[in-house]
Order: structure tokens, then sequence, then C-alpha cells
């Protein structure tokens, strides 16, 4: 049951992921046709800015990604041996 439960909450996630990556795309093709429409000061403007945001917004993504994978390799309950149990009752 509770297996079952934890599959579905997983599925969801992928589902609501995958939505939020067509969105961003979706945003950033919107924001590069507005950008084009503009006149050319105010293009250049926009364009640097929205391009510091894209940057900025994929180093975030980065970073939190990477803390997530250095947090799950130093915490020692979440390494598991092959029987299931935590490492913990290894040591004793």
């Amino acid at each position: 049951m509770i297996d079952r439960l934890r599959r579905a909450l997983h599925g969801a996630a992928r589902v609501i992921s995958v939505a939020l990556a067509i969105g961003e795309v979706l945003f950033w093709g919107l924001m590069a046709v507005l950008v084009l429409s503009m006149e050319s000061t105010m293009m250049d403007a926009v364009g640097l800015l929205l391009v510091a945001i894209l940057i900025g917004r994929l180093g975030l993504a980065r970073d939190r990604r990477g803390s997530a994978e250095r947090e799950q390799e130093s915490w020692p309950l979440n390494r598991r041996l092959p029987h299931g149990r935590d490492s913990w009752h290894q040591r004793g």
C-alpha cells in the first residue's frame, strides 16, 4: 500500500517536473519573440536582462542539484546496505 502510494507520488512528481520544464521553454520562447519585436535600443537592454536571468537560473538549478547530491552522500543513514538496513546498524 505504502509502496504503491510512493510510486504514485513519484509519478506525479515526474509529471509536474515535465510540465514545469515545458512551461519554462514556452516562457523563454515568448520572451525571445517579445525581445525581437522591440526597437533596437530596448531590445538590447531587455535581451541582456533576460540572458542574465537565464544564466542565473541555470546556475541556481545546478547548485541546488549539487547540494542535494552532497547531502545524500554525506548523511550516513542514507547509504543502504544490500539487505535494506541502514549502514548505522552495521557499525554495532
